[in-house]
């Protein structure tokens, strides 16, 4: 088994420019994933008051060791593999317009970095040049990351759309998106770069014009 190089970090950090992913094993249990200080941290939900703190290529270690997978926000019981082939990976970042990236091909513990649809480090910064095999891609995506998406005034949009339209309040409105109540209100309070947010209103409510939503 490899060695993971980890750093215990204390929870008492207040950072209002998180990105938040839920993780779940085989065993149910459940991890919460941010970026913070140039680290993953990882925390187990069921022991919040230590955490791990990962670089890219340990992060990815730990979750093929533990066989750690997203958990979905649409559907509680779904989940989504966190390792992929690359031309997927390729797709998904050209679908979801990342300007910036980073992958791990994990059996030779090497990463590549991507830019706007090309891979660097690679001999011909192409696809076609690089080892087969299942790829690691970086789960947090921050905002400048993310072409013509605008997180603040999609929390702003968000908050509008909960208070004046839907007059709910919080605990009701994440319910009714299926995102845990805690990471709603912290993505309210602190203007939290919280994906789960995102898909779960446009899951919820598909009438939403996406291009309103996440302030374009």
């Amino acid at each position: 088994m490899e060695k993971l190089q980890i750093t215990l970090k204390s929870e008492n950090v207040n950072n209002s420019n998180r990105v938040f992913h839920l993780l779940v094993d085989p065993e149910g249990n459940k991890y919460e994933l941010r970026y913070e200080d140039s680290l993953f941290i990882l925390t187990n939900t069921e022991c919040r008051n230590i955490a791990m703190g990962l670089n890219l290529m340990n992060l990815a270690r730990f979750c093929r060791q533990h066989e750690l997978q997203y958990k979905s926000c649409v559907n509680g019981e779904e989940t989504f593999p966190m390792f992929n082939s690359l031309d997927k990976i390729y797709q998904e970042l050209k679908d979801n317009r990342i300007v910036r990236s980073r992958v791990v091909h994990i059996e030779d513990s090497f990463e590549y970095n991507y830019i706007v649809g090309r891979f660097f480090e690679a001999p011909s910064s192409g696809i076609e040049s690089m080892p087969e095999g299942m790829y690691f891609v970086e789960p947090i995506i921050c905002q400048p990351l993310i072409s013509e998406c605008n997180w603040e005034l999609m929390a702003e949009r968000v908050i509008w759309l909960r208070n004046e339209i839907l007059q709910l309040d919080i605990n009701e409105f994440a319910l009714k998106i299926n995102v845990p109540a805690n990471l709603y209100a912290q993505f309210e309070q602190d203007r939290i770069h919280l994906p789960l947010v995102l898909q779960g209103v446009l899951h919820t409510f598909p009438w939403l014009n996406e291009d309103w939503i996440i302030g374009k």
